[in-house]
């Protein structure tokens, strides 16, 4: 994978492969999309190549109708998954036939931190999750609880604070006894009972 993208010009071509002044010390983003970074270091002492790569690391999994693929921290679906069940993984589903390329990023980059930060700090939350969906035109998450309510989040904005006003409705009321509670306007908390 490394090859194509070290010996591009044809002055590399020519020193080849086994010549030390061919290989330039360089960080190289690799069109595959399991691999976030490669980096290629020379050592003239020892006249040897160190290539090192750096993996992308799973976050969760985004599942569309037909299928399903790991995303990464930077929010990049990069390699096909399982469909899962259970609250152990991050599994986002989006009813959506076409899904996004490999490759390509779940959300706008303005809205990432937020979809990012509600899908890995909502399971502190000491909750079982059931469900997590996504609607892509009003850009809100649902995310179902086993033994609770539905929680509607807005991703257009830091849900840091909503959260935090979530934690406290759940300390002063059982909210087990609610049908959903209202994350979705910013500042302000909203919820219905059964």
């Amino acid at each position: 994978v490394i090859k194509p993208l070290v010996f591009k010009s044809k002055i590399t071509q020519w020193l080849g492969e086994q010549n030390l002044l061919a290989w330039q010390e360089q960080k190289i983003q690799v069109p595959t999309s399991d691999i976030l970074l490669a980096s290629v270091d020379r050592h003239w002492f020892t006249r040897s190549i160190t290539v090192s790569i750096e993996e992308r690391k799973r976050a969760g999994i985004w599942c569309f109708i037909e299928a399903c693929f790991w995303f990464d921290q930077e929010g990049v679906l990069f390699e096909p998954a399982p469909y899962t069940e259970g609250g152990l993984l991050a599994r986002v589903e989006e009813h959506r036939l076409e899904p996004i390329l490999m490759g390509e990023k779940i959300v706008e980059d303005r809205f990432l931190d937020n979809v990012l930060g509600i899908v890995s700090d909502f399971p502190h939350t000491n909750f079982s999750i059931r469900q997590i969906a996504f609607d892509r035109e009003l850009q809100e998450l649902a995310l179902s609880l086993y033994n609770g309510p539905k929680i509607l989040l807005s991703i257009r904005f830091d849900p840091t604070q909503n959260l935090a006003a979530f934690q406290n409705l759940r300390s002063t009321l059982d909210i087990s006894t609610l049908e959903y509670v209202d994350l979705r306007v910013e500042s302000r908390i909203f919820y219905k009972p059964l």
